[in-house]
């Protein structure tokens, strides 16, 4: 809630930068449509298709980009993973067997040798009782089993399955397909700490994204809760944003899946969030508004170099670093007539950096 209302607070900024994934893995005739729509009312624009849309860029454009909008139209379904089963002792020293299904998300990196890979668990039981049990805690308890297979599994690297098996489908996986891999979303960050609208055009992409991206600072999150075909698709989403982009965006929806969908009690769309979200027109230069956003964040996460950190924490905090630094390089080289603000900008920056 306090996203959604801090997201309203400046009605002046509006909707500056708007983030648009195709990875043309299904038809998205609406992708050019918000496009069209979001650029005529000011709207800087950057759209991921086709093989610019892989899990690398996107899953980094998510983190970290400063976008205000976010629309992915693709397929979202879970995937299939491994079962794997651990037995190993708790601190309180009673014998545990948990059972976890894991689904991998892939993605490229600057080493062709090496690949960067997403791993989501979900717990499917513990000591022979479900993890969905309604009367799990009646029947089992819990305690530090979870915290300990932590521990054991990714920190001290002692655990390993004593079982492992293939299955057709980790439930709650909710991948969305890019051009190369399947992006599983476990997000911490989004939009360098930003309240962006999120609109998850994919079947089925509300039940578990929805809390996902909400946890990770998303001030309203648009999703299906059944799948939808390419029609309907793109009839809700264009109609919400030209016809009714005036409105709320929860009476936008609501006006748009009536006009689709008439008199049928199919209303596959729903909006998390308060109520009055709503994306608005915007003045703002977006270069500059660009700019101010990634030296902001480039000065956040310099400090927290000198902080202590895991030898994998300092690596993806330099990766973003330098991703802020090529997006910055390229905003100079792209709006030449811009450089006597950029220059101000940096030179702030780095001035700031040092008194650090």
């Amino acid at each position: 809630m306090v996203n959604g209302f801090a997201r309203q607070f400046d009605s002046s900024v509006g909707t500056v930068v708007a983030a648009l994934v195709d990875p043309a893995q299904t038809d998205a005739p609406e992708i050019a449509k918000v496009r069209q729509a979001l650029f005529n009312r000011g709207s800087f624009v950057r759209t991921y298709e086709g093989g610019g849309a892989s899990v690398r860029a996107i899953s980094t454009m998510v983190d970290w980009y400063p976008y205000d909008f976010l629309l992915i139209a693709t397929h979202c379904g879970d995937v299939s993973g491994v079962r794997e089963t651990y037995r190993f002792t708790d601190s309180s020293g009673k014998e545990r067997e948990l059972v976890a299904d894991s689904a991998p998300g892939i993605a490229t990196t600057d080493d062709p040798e090496m690949l960067k890979v997403t791993v989501m668990s979900v717990f499917h039981s513990i000591d022979g009782v479900s993890w969905t049990d309604p009367e799990k805690d009646a029947k089992v308890e819990v305690g530090t089993a979870i915290k300990d297979w932590v521990t054991l599994t990714s920190e001290k690297k002692e655990l390993k399955p004593v079982k492992s098996e293939q299955i057709d489908r980790v439930y709650g996986s909710a991948a969305l397909a890019m051009s190369d891999f399947n992006y599983i979303a476990m997000v911490q960050t989004i939009a360098g700490y930003g309240n962006p609208v999120i609109v998850n055009n994919a079947c089925v992409s509300w039940h578990e994204l929805a809390g996902r991206f909400m946890y990770a600072g998303a001030s309203t999150y648009i999703g299906t809760l059944v799948e939808v075909l390419p029609w309907e698709a793109e009839e809700v989403i264009v109609r919400a944003i030209t016809k009714h982009y005036d409105k709320n965006l929860a009476h936008a929806l609501w006006s748009a899946q009536r006009e689709t969908y008439q008199s049928s009690i199919r209303k596959p769309y729903i909006v998390t969030g308060v109520y009055t979200s709503q994306l608005r027109p915007t003045t703002v230069d977006a270069p500059e508004y660009i700019a101010r956003r990634i030296l902001g964040m480039m000065q956040v996460l310099s400090r927290r170099r000198h902080g202590p950190a895991s030898d994998y924490a300092r690596k993806e905090l330099a990766d973003t670093l330098k991703y802020y630094q090529r997006e910055f390089e390229h905003l100079v080289r792209a709006y030449p007539k811009f450089k006597p603000m950029f220059d101000r900008l940096l030179k702030s920056f780095l001035t700031n950096r040092r008194s650090a």
